[in-house]
This record gives C-alpha cells, structure tokens and sequence, in this order.
C-alpha cells in the first residue's frame, strides 16, 4: 500500500512539474517573440499586441499588453471552472421612472437573450482578465430567472480575403457546445444557434503601419469593404464560395443537432451587396437544403434589417424557404427624444410594416440590441474592445436604454405583429457592479442588459408576454 501511494504521489508531482514547466516555457517564448519583434501566424488568435496593425488594434509594446497576451494564452491551457449560478432579483426593481405595465395577457411572444458573442478568454494584464468560458452557469441561470424562454448560442465561421471559409478558435468546440445546450436544458431554455460568418482581417493586421491596404479602406475593427470583392462580385468565385460555405454549414448544423434553431448569418461580409438576385437566391436555397440534410431542427436565416428587404433588394425571396427569419436589432431612430414615448411611436411604426403581415407563415424573431450611452441613437454600434483606440467619448445612460426596451415592449402589445419572438442581444458574461472604471472594458456603455435599468423593464414584460 505504501509503495502504491508513493508512486501515486510521485506521478501526481510529475504532472504537477511538467504543467509549470509548460507555463514557464509559454513566457519564456513570449519574451523572446517580444523583444525579436517575430508575430506567430496571421491565423493564429489573439494576435501579440507588437503584431496588429494600428489601422485595425493598437499597436502596443507595454508591459501591461504583454503581460496581458501572455496571460491570456496562458488561460487558454488552463482548466475551466465554472463560477456557479447567478439569479435576477425582482425586488431590487427600482426604475420608477417608467411604470410597471398592468396589462392582461392576451398576445404572447418568446421572449429570448443572446450572450455576448465572444467566447474565449481576453486579458488587459496579468490581473485585469475575463473568460467567458467560466460564465455559462451563472449566465444561463440569469437568463432563466429574467424570464427568457430561450437562449440564443454565437458560433463562427470566418472569410478569408481569398474567399476561403473555415472555422479557426473562434469557432466552438464540441465539449463547449454540449456545455451550453446542457445548461440550457437545466434552466428550461429552448435554444437557438446563430452561426456568424465574419471576415478574417489577418491580412489587414500583418500590414505594416506605413503601408495602406489594397483598397484603403477599413471599417470598425475588421471590415474591409472590397476583400471579398463585395461590390463587384464574380459569378463563379461567389458558386464557389457558396459551395464552401455549404460544407463548413453543414458541419456546424449537424453538431448542434440538439439545438431547436440555427440560424445562417452571412451578414458580417456584406452578401446583400450582391448584385445578382438571382444567384444570391439559388446559393441561399441550396444553403438551406444542405444545413436540412444533416439537421432536424429549424433553420433559420439572418438579415440586419427590414430595408435590406423592402428597400435594398426586393427581388431576394430565398428566406421563404427557410422556417423561420431573425430579423437584426440596430434601428436607424428617428425620434424626438430619448424619452418612452418617442421610441414606442417609433416602434409603432416598425412593426407596422407590411413586411410582418405578408410573413405571418414563416416565423420571425426580432433582435434588439440597444446600448446604453448617451448619444446611442445618433452614433449607434461600437465595439466594446475598441472604445479607447477610437478616441470616443461618450458616457453610460442607463435611462436611455431602458425607454429604448420600455417603447420597444409597448409598440409590441400594442400593435401585436404576426412574430413568433424577440430576443436581447449582447447580455454581458458576469455581474458587474456599476460604475466600475476599472473592469477590463466599458460594459456600463454596452448593448448588455445585464445589472442595468434594461433588465428590470425586459423582466416586467416577460411576465406580460412570456410563453
């Protein structure tokens, strides 16, 4: 027996030394990549901050931004814990601003949130990190105790420049798939798997600070209008490119075979600046057949917006194919204010489009994504990660997103759309107590919902609208 726990023992201290000795060798190659200045391969993510291009990532040789990468790589090896079950607590409503709706409950909508869609962890220092991969229990609990009657999964696929589709680390891996739908299954959540297909901006990061792109022109964070030829497009590169995303597609959609939707989303890269229809309609078909093939729940497909229907190209029909739409959440507003009742007319008006009405046999969802900063519905979208290289200035306004949900939920019963449900997206991976200027990016100014004035009005209405 003796000899057994010493030989157990020493196994135990054998491993022990060969996982830091893991780690010590993972900053051992990272100083010396530092100070040579040598960037890993354009594919590999995240890409050292000595390695990005300043048009698209700050370029920062700190020892804060090393030690950050370093860390988060080391993360990326380390065993993940969950941090346990987090629940909404009604009695902490204290919006008194906007009164509670004493409405009976004669429409029904599900009623869905969306996580926020990076899943891996992200360091700013050595003790300024998150990782997401932790937060899937108290996310889901949270979600569940909100009133949702679904939870919406990001997966990803990307776009190269030369039109070559695949998934990189972005992509979930199985264990985190059946991570997810597990505790989705715990908290009574049915679920809906969005696949993003995005472009690789790798090229864009691996240019040097003193030459310009090919084209010149970078958007946000990752957007090269013409890297895949997005204006212009050639018949057969787009067949071709169709037919690899069909096969990537299929992948993903028989691996989330328990989800009860997927949902195509190609609009990151801009397809709807396709100028052939009837090509666009043909691929997106046999887009749809394919994902059928191997997956039995219902497929859905994406649009940013209700124009790019009605307005951009009416000829586009193939989403009738599909069984249900998800319809993007960023409104162009109009209002003349940022009170309640200047956003409800102005969902009034939305949902009033004859769009819904001559739907009504597919299922629709409708996104809403509203941040919470106080010239939001002027300058719309911004990403977190972004927000200091950009130079904004903008400060948290609570208030305001929680009038965009309160009109948002009123135009709804109000105006009663033929839709099967609508979702938030963007809910943040872990309580925060705000105002923390410290935290690892500026969640208080987000599209999450997550501990702010939003999450009590989306509660409220849950109980008036929830399935």
């Amino acid at each position: 027996m003796e000899e057994k726990r010493g030989r157990s023992g020493s196994s135990s201290y054998t491993g022990v030394m060969i996982f830091f000795s893991i780690l010590i060798i993972i900053f051992v190659v990272g100083v010396i990549l530092t100070v040579l200045g040598v960037c890993p391969p354009a594919h590999i993510e995240p890409q050292p901050p000595w390695c990005v291009n300043p048009e698209v990532f700050e370029r920062e040789m700190s020892f804060e931004a090393v030690s950050g990468y370093l860390m988060t790589r080391i993360m990326g090896i380390l065993p993940v814990r969950d941090e346990g079950e987090s629940f909404y607590r009604p009695e902490h409503d204290d919006v008194d601003y906007i009164p509670k709706p004493d409405i009976a409950n004669e429409y029904s909508v599900m009623m869905g949130v969306a996580p926020n869609d990076f899943f891996w962890p992200v360091c700013r220092s050595f003790l300024n990190c998150i990782d997401p991969r932790r937060g899937v229990v108290s996310t889901f609990s949270r979600i569940s105790s909100i009133g949702s009657d679904f939870v919406v999964i990001t997966d990803y696929a990307r776009i190269s420049v030369d039109k070559e589709i695949f998934e990189d680390s972005t992509a979930l891996s199985e264990k985190e798939i059946k991570k997810k739908m597990d505790a989705a299954n715990e908290y009574g959540l049915k679920t809906m798997v969005l696949i993003n297909l995005f472009l690789d901006d790798s090229s864009a990061r691996h240019t040097s600070p003193d030459k310009s792109l090919e084209d010149g022109s970078v958007l946000g964070r990752s957007l090269i209008l013409k890297a895949v030829d997005n204006y212009a497009p050639n018949d057969r590169d787009m067949n071709l490119l169709f037919n690899n995303w069909q096969g990537v597609m299929a992948g993903k959609a028989e691996r989330m075979s328990d989800a009860d939707y997927i949902v195509v989303n190609p609009e990151d890269v801009h397809f709807h600046f396709l100028r052939n229809p009837g090509l666009m309609n043909r691929n997106n078909r046999e887009l749809i057949s394919k994902a059928r093939d191997v997956y039995g729940g219902k497929v859905c497909m994406m649009v940013k917006s209700l124009d790019y229907w009605i307005s951009d190209f009416p000829e586009l029909d193939y989403y009738k194919d599909a069984d249900c739409i998800v319809i993007g959440g960023h409104f162009s507003f109009d209002v003349e204010d940022s009170s309640a009742e200047s956003f409800e007319d102005f969902f009034e008006d939305y949902f009033s489009q004859d769009f819904f009405e001559e739907n009504k046999d597919i299922e629709i969802f409708q996104m809403i994504s509203a941040f919470s900063y106080d010239s939001y519905p002027e300058n719309g979208w911004f990403e977190i990660w972004d927000y200091e290289s950009l130079g904004l200035d903008y400060s948290a306004d609570f208030r305001m997103q929680a009038n965009i949900y309160e009109g948002f939920f009123r135009a709804l019963h109000k105006t009663r759309p033929p839709i099967k449900g609508v979702f938030h997206y963007g809910y943040w991976w872990e309580d925060i107590d705000f105002p923390d200027e410290d935290y690892i990016t500026r969640v208080d100014m987000t599209n999450s919902i997550r501990n702010k004035d939003a999450e009590h009005i989306f509660y409220r209405w849950a109980q008036v609208f929830g399935e």
